[in-house]
C-alpha cells in the first residue's frame, strides 16, 4: 500500500472514532474486502472480478481509488449481499483509449465502509496485447488436412445442444469437396523442352488454425499472406542465371513451393464461411474475422495436385495486419508465422539393397521398389545415375543395364515400373578396367594417397533433378545404393605342402586380410623346425605381400623367433589401428597381436613358467614404409599347463588375453578352485627408448568353479570390458544351480579386476558353446545343440523345451544387464542333419556363424561331400509388442518395450565333389565383405573364400 493510501486510512479511521464516541455495546467486525483480482488484463477482452466483503453494522459502500479509466464498479452498493463487481474492457471502456491503455497500474485500491468503519484491498493490474498465433503444418498432395481443433468442433456440432454462436471455435470451412483451378505449370515434353501450358488441376483444401489468446468483446479482423522463398531469377545446374519457367526446377527451388503452381489461397470454386475472405486477385492474401467470443478460427488454403514427382516443398503463412479490433501478433505469446510443408503424393521409389558388393567382371541386380502399387495407369520411370561427387569409382569402373543386353558403355538407365506393379530391377556390372594397384600400404612412402588402397565405392541414385517437371516419373529423393567394387576375385589357397595350417583371420582398414596359423619347416639357427606360428598378409586384391599378382610372394610377415626347442600351437590373431601425426601428415599405425600356446621350450631365455605357457607377440607397422616389424614376445603362465583361448587389442586398455589353467596365477588374488579354471589378463606395451618396446604384465584374474570350466571365447567391448563365455560342469556363485550335464556361462567383468554379473544358463541337455563375439552392444554366442533354445522374459532359458534328435546350429544374444535376450536355432534342409559350429563374427545387428554340416544338407539342392562347410547369417530385430485391444480407450496404457527377436537372413553350403570341408574362422569387414577360412580334408590344404553380407559368393 502506498504512503498516500496509508495516510488516508489513518485520517479516516481517526475521524470515525472521534464522531462515534464510546459505547457499552459490543463493536461489530471491521469491514473486510475479500478476494484478489487477476493481475493481467488484455486489450479488447472483458476484465471482471466479483469482490466479496463482510463486517460492519450496515450496508457497505464501495469506492475505487487510483483505478485506470477503463475500470469501474457496476454499482457502489450491493443490497442483496456484501460484495461488488469490478468490470471493464481495456482499450474500449473509459474513452476508447486503445493501445494507450497498455501498461501497469499499481496500488489500485478498493475501499469499503459501513459509514463508521473502513476496510480495503490494494492490487495491481498489467494490461497486455491479446495475442494472435498460427500453427506450423504439413500437408500431402491429394489429401485434406483437418487439424484436431476442427475435428473436435465438428464432433460437438453433431450434438443436439450445440450452439455455434456460443462455442469458442469457429466452424471450419468445408474440406470434403475438392476444388479446381486452371494453372500454367511448366513441364518438360517428350523432347526435353520446357513448355508451359494452361491446364486444369484438382485442388485439395487444407486448414491452418489461427488462434486469439482470449475472447474479444468486439470483432477482430486480421489479414494474412501466403508466400515462399521461391527464387526467380535463379541459377541452373550449370551455374547460369535463368528466369521464369526454367527456374522452377533449378536446384535452388526444388524444395520451395510456388504460389499458383503448388498452392493457392483460394481456387474460387469452394464455398467459404463468412469469417474468411480472400483477395479477388488470389495474391495469397486474405482476412479472418473473430466474432466476439471466438478464440480459434481456420484459414483454408488449397494444395494443387500437379501429378509431378517433387521433393517436400516449403512455404509460409504470415499474419500481416490487424485491420479491426484490438489484438496483436507481436505480443510475447504470439507466433505470426506458420511454416508449411507440402509432401508429394506421387508413388516414390527406393533401391534395395541399400549396400551391395560386386566383384570385378560380375553383375548384380538392384530392385527399384515403389511404396505402393503403381496405380497411375502408365509405367512409372526412374532415371538411375551414379553420384560422381560421392563415388570414388568413375565411368571406367561400371556399367548399367535395364531390360536388355548389358553394354559396358551405358552409365545411366531409365527403369520403368509397369502399371499395376510395385517394382522392377536393373543391373550393375563392375568392369575389369585394368587398374594398376599402387604399392601396398605396408611399403607405402609417406605422402602416398592411401585412398588408392581401399575398394572403390559407387553411389547409384535416382536423378532427382532430371525427373523434376516430368510426368510419369516416380518420386525418388531417397533412392540410392552404395556399391562396393570387390577386386579380390580369386579363391586364395594354402596348399597342404606349404607347411602352413591357418587357424585365425583378421581384417584391416584397407580391406587387407591377415591369416595366422601353425607353420612347419621354419629355419631357426640353420635348423628346420616345425610347430611354429606365422602371420601371412594378403592385400585387398588377395595378393601375398606383393605389388603385382605374378609371381605371388608367400613369405610370412612374422614368424615367432623362439629357440630350436620351442614349440607353439593354436594361434589367435587380433588387429587394431590408430592414427598418429607424422612429420608432414597423419600416419596409420597398424598392430597385430598374436596369441598362442607355448607347448614346450622358451621364446627367450628364462621365459618358461612351468608346463605349457601363454605366448603373445606384438607386430606393428608404423606407417612409414618399413612394413611390419616385431616389437616383443611375452611368455606368461602358472606352474601348471596354461592354454591360450583368446586374444584382443583394445585401444582403451591395451592387450587382453584369456587362457585355460589348472593352477593359480601370481598376479591374481583369486585362488585356483579345482578342475579346469580360466584366467583373464592384461599386457601393456611400454617404450624402453625411441626404438624399443617391451611388454608389461599388468594383472591377471582367475575364474572358475570346483568342476571343469571350459572357456571358449572372450569378447571385448569397445570400452574394454571383457565377457568370458563358455560352458561349465559346475555352478558359479550366482544362486542358479547346475541345470544339466553342462551349462553355458556368460560373465560381464571390467578390465580393472571388478567382477560384474555372471549368467549361468542351461537346460536338462548338455549345453555347449563354440565361439562368441561382441557385436553391437551385446555378446553373440554360436554353437550347436539338440535343444531349440527359447529365451524367457527373465533372461533365462526355457527348461521345458524338448530336445530334438539332431544337433542344430544356434545363435544366442546375451546382455551384461539382462541375461539372454533372444536365440535362434537353424535346422538342416532335411531337418535331420547334425551341425558343428566353430566360429562367429559380425557387425552392427547381424552375425555370421561358420562350421560344418556333418550328415545332411544345410542348404537344399546343394551337392556336397559330408562334412561340408556351412555359413549362416542372423539378425536381431526389434518388433512392436502385441497389445490386447480390450482396454478402455481413455485408460492410460504403459508403453511396451519393443520385442527383440532373431531372424535368419541367409545360409550357404560349400559345394564339393571329393573333399570334406569345414569353416575354421570367419571375419567381417566394414564394407560388407565376409571372409571364411575353409579347411579341406584329405590333406587338400586350406582356402579363403569371400561372400558379401547377403550371402553371395564374391570370389571364383
Amino acid at each position: 500500500m502506498g504512503l498516500g493510501n496509508r495516510l488516508y486510512w489513518v485520517l479516516g479511521l481517526a475521524l470515525i472514532l472521534g464522531v462515534s464516541g464510546c459505547s457499552n455495546d459490543a463493536d461489530p467486525d471491521e469491514p473486510v474486502v475479500l478476494g484478489t483480482p487477476p493481475e493481467t488484463a488484455y486489450l479488447g477482452v472483458e476484465y471482471a472480478y466479483n469482490f466479496g466483503a463482510y463486517g460492519g453494522d450496515d450496508i457497505l459502500d464501495f469506492t475505487l481509488v487510483n483505478a485506470p479509466s477503463w475500470l469501474s464498479f457496476e454499482d457502489t452498493t450491493n443490497k442483496a449481499r456484501s460484495g461488488v463487481i469490478l468490470r471493464g474492457v481495456p482499450g474500449i471502456t473509459g474513452g476508447r483509449n486503445g493501445e494507450d491503455d497498455l501498461g501497469s497500474y499499481n496500488n489500485i485500491s478498493v475501499n469499503v465502509t459501513d459509514g463508521s468503519r473502513l476496510g480495503g484491498n490494494v492490487f495491481d493490474i498489467t494490461v497486455e496485447h491479446n495475442p494472435l498465433a498460427v500453427e506450423d503444418a504439413t500437408f500431402t498432395e491429394g489429401e485434406s488436412k483437418l487439424p484436431p481443433a476442427a475435428a473436435d468442433v465438428l464432433e460437438r456440432a453433431g450434438e443436439s445442444d450445440f450452439d455455434p454462436a456460443e462455442d469458442s471455435v469457429c466452424l471450419p470451412p468445408d474440406v470434403e469437396t475438392q476444388g479446381t483451378i486452371s494453372a500454367s505449370v511448366p513441364q518438360y515434353d517428350n523432347s526435353g523442352n520446357l513448355v508451359t501450358q494452361s491446364q486444369t488441376y484438382k485442388t485439395w483444401p487444407v486448414l491452418v488454425p489461427i488462434t486469439l489468446g482470449h475472447p474479444s468483446v468486439e470483432p477482430v479482423t486480421v489479414a494474412f499472406r501466403l508466400s515462399s522463398a521461391y527464387r526467380d531469377p535463379c541459377k541452373n545446374a550449370a551455374g547460369d542465371e535463368v528466369t521464369g519457367d526454367a527456374c522452377t526446377y533449378a536446384q535452388a527451388n526444388q524444395e520451395i513451393a510456388r504460389l499458383d503452381w503448388d498452392f493457392v489461397a483460394s481456387s474460387g470454386s469452394l464455398e467459404t464461411p463468412e469469417y474468411l475472405t480472400y483477395n479477388a486477385d488470389d495474391s495469397g492474401v486474405g482476412t479472418v474475422t473473430f466474432e466476439p467470443g471466438k478464440t480459434t478460427c481456420f484459414i483454408r488454403l488449397e494444395v494443387i495436385d500437379d501429378q509431378l514427382p517433387e521433393l517436400s516443398e516449403a512455404f509460409r503463412l504470415d499474419l500481416v495486419e490487424v485491420r479491426d479490433g484490438l489484438a496483436s501478433f507481436n505480443a510475447a505469446e504470439s507466433d505470426s508465422t506458420a511454416a508449411l510443408v507440402i509432401e508429394d503424393d506421387e508413388p516414390f521409389v527406393t533401391f534395395e539393397p541399400e549396400t551391395l558388393v560386386v566383384s570385378e567382371g560380375s553383375s548384380r541386380t538392384i530392385t527399384a521398389r515403389l511404396n505402393k502399387v503403381n496405380d497411375t495407369g502408365a509405367p512409372l520411370k526412374v532415371k538411375v545415375i551414379h553420384d560422381a561427387l560421392a563415388s570414388s569409382a568413375d565411368d571406367a569402373d561400371f556399367s548399367l543395364a535395364f531390360a536388355g543386353q548389358p553394354d559396358d558403355s551405358v552409365k545411366s538407365v531409365t527403369v520403368e515400373i509397369p502399371a499395376g506393379q510395385r517394382e522392377a530391377t536393373f543391373t550393375v556390372k563392375a568392369l575389369n578396367n585394368a587398374y594398376v594397384e599402387p604399392a601396398d600400404p605396408k611399403t607405402a612412402v609417406p605422402g602416398e594417397n592411401l585412398a588408392d588402397h581401399v575398394d572403390d565405392t559407387l553411389i547409384l541414385k535416382s536423378d532427382v533433378t532430371a525427373q523434376f517437371g516430368r510426368s510419369n516419373y516416380a518420386g525418388s529423393a531417397t533412392a540410392s545404393t552404395e556399391v562396393t567394387i570387390n577386386e579380390w576375385v580369386q579363391t586364395t589357397t594354402f596348399n597342404a605342402g606349404s607347411g602352413f595350417s591357418p587357424t585365425a583371420l583378421a581384417v584391416g582398414d584397407y580391406g587387407e586380410l591377415y591369416v595366422a596359423g601353425n607353420q612347419d619347416g621354419i629355419e631357426v639357427d640353420g635348423v628346420l623346425i616345425d610347430e611354429q606360428v606365422a602371420i601371412y598378409y594378403l592385400d585387398r586384391l588377395g595378393r601375398f605381400n606383393a605389388d603385382s599378382d605374378v609371381p605371388p610372394d608367400r613369405t610370412p610377415i612374422y614368424v615367432n623367433p623362439g629357440d630350436v626347442n620351442a614349440r607353439v600351437s593354436g594361434p589367435r590373431l587380433a588387429y587394431s589401428s590408430q592414427t598418429t601425426q607424422g612429420e608432414n601428415e597423419a600416419l596409420l599405425v597398424r598392430s597385430l597381436t598374436l596369441g598362442y600356446t607355448v607347448d614346450s621350450g622358451e621364446l627367450y631365455p628364462n621365459a618358461g613358467k612351468g608346463g605349457r605357457d601363454v605366448g603373445i607377440s606384438l607386430v606393428r607397422n608404423q606407417g612409414k614404409g618399413n612394413g611390419f616389424e616385431p616389437l616383443w614376445e611375452a611368455q606368461l603362465g602358472s606352474t601348471s599347463d596354461d592354454i591360450l583361448v583368446d586374444i584382443a587389442f583394445n585401444a582403451s586398455v591395451g592387450i587382453l588375453f584369456s587362457a585355460q589353467t589348472e593352477a593359480a596365477w601370481g598376479l591374481s588374488e583369486e585362488p585356483y578352485r579345482g578342475g579346469t579354471d580360466f584366467v583373464l589378463g592384461q599386457v601393456d606395451s611400454v617404450a624402453v627408448d625411441n626404438s624399443t618396446q617391451r611388454h608389461d604384465f599388468k594383472w591377471a584374474k582367475l575364474f572358475g568353479t570346483s568342476a571343469d570350466d571350459t572357456l571358449k571365447a572372450t569378447p571385448v567391448s569397445p570400452n574394454g570390458t571383457l565377457y568370458p563365455t563358455g560352458q561349465t560342469l559346475g555352478a558359479f556363485d550366482t544362486g542358479s544351480p547346475q541345470h544339466g550335464a553342462s551349462d553355458l556361462f556368460f560373465i560381464d567383468t571390467s578390465v580393472n579386476n571388478i567382477l560384474g554379473e555372471t549368467y549361468q544358463l542351461g537346460t536338462s541337455a548338455p549345453d555347449t558353446v563354440a565361439d562368441a563375439a561382441f557385436i553391437g552392444n551385446n555378446v553373440w554366442a554360436g554353437g550347436s545343440s539338440t535343444v531349440p533354445y527359447k529365451v524367457l522374459a527373465d533372461g533365462t532359458l526355457d527348461p521345458a523345451i524338448t530336445p530334438v534328435g539332431n544337433s542344430r546350429a544356434y545363435v544366442m544374444v546375451v546382455s551384461g544387464n539382462e541375461g539372454a535376450i533372444s536365440a535362434i536355432s537353424l535346422s538342416g534342409a532335411a531337418g535331420t542333419s547334425d551341425h558343428n559350429i566353430t566360429s562367429i563374427a559380425g557387425l552392427n545387428d547381424y552375425a555370421v556363424i561358420g562350421g560344418s554340416t556333418e550328415t545332411g544338407p544345410f542348404v537344399a539342392d546343394v551337392q556336397s561331400v559330408y562334412p561340408a562347410a556351412i555359413l549362416a547369417s542372423v539378425s536381431l530385430k526389434e518388433q512392436e509388442p502385441v497389445v490386447p485391444g480390450d482396454e478402455e480407450e481413455d485408460e492410460e496404457e504403459e508403453e511396451e518395450d519393443p520385442v527383440r527377436q532373431m531372424q535368419e537372413n541367409w545360409r550357404y553350403q560349400l559345394p564339393t565333389s571329393t573333399a570334406v570341408t569345414r569353416v575354421i574362422d570367419v571375419a567381417v569387414t566394414g564394407n560388407g565383405k565376409i571372409f571364411a577360412l575353409i579347411e579341406e580334408g584329405d590333406d587338400s590344404g586350406y582356402s579363403v573364400i569371400l561372400l558379401d553380407e547377403t550371402g553371395v559368393r564374391l570370389d571364383r
